[in-house]
C-alpha cells in the first residue's frame, strides 16, 4: 500500500468519523437513546472502513473488479442487519420507525460518506 492509498483511507475514517460523531449525537438526543445505537453506529462505521479501504487498495491492481467488491459490502451491511438486528426489532411483531432508523441512518451516512470518497478517488 503507497502513502496516497494510506492517506486517502486515514482522510476518509477522519470525515467518517467526525460526521456519524454529529449524526450520532442529535440521533440520541432525538430517540433518547436505544440500547442497540452503538452497536449499530459501530457495525455500520467498521463495514464502510473495511469496504473502503478494500476498494482503495484494489483500485491499483484490480481495478476491473471494484463495482463487484461494492455490491458485495453492500450486502455484508445487509446481512449484518439481518443477522444483528432485525430479530431484535421484530420481537414484537413489527418494525416500527424508531427501530428502522436506528440502523438505517447510521447507513444511510456511511453510505454517503463512502460514496463521495469513491467518487473522489476514482476521479484520480
Amino acid at each position: 500500500m503507497n502513502s496516497r492509498v494510506f492517506k486517502a483511507i486515514l482522510n476518509f475514517c477522519l470525515y467518517l468519523l467526525v460526521i456519524i460523531g454529529v449524526v450520532f449525537i442529535f440521533h440520541n438526543k432525538l430517540t433518547g437513546g436505544q440500547d442497540l445505537a452503538v452497536l449499530s453506529y459501530g457495525v455500520n462505521i467498521a463495514l464502510a472502513i473495511a469496504i473502503f479501504s478494500a476498494l482503495s487498495i484494489l483500485k491499483e491492481n484490480k481495478s476491473e473488479i471494484l463495482g463487484f467488491v461494492f455490491m458485495v459490502g453492500s450486502g455484508l451491511k445487509f446481512g449484518a442487519y439481518f443477522l444483528l438486528f432485525h430479530s431484535d426489532f421484530k420481537a414484537d411483531g413489527r418494525v416500527d420507525k424508531a427501530e428502522f432508523a436506528l440502523f438505517f441512518i447510521p447507513y444511510a451516512v456511511c453510505l454517503i460518506v463512502e460514496v463521495l470518497f469513491l467518487l473522489k478517488l476514482l476521479k484520480k
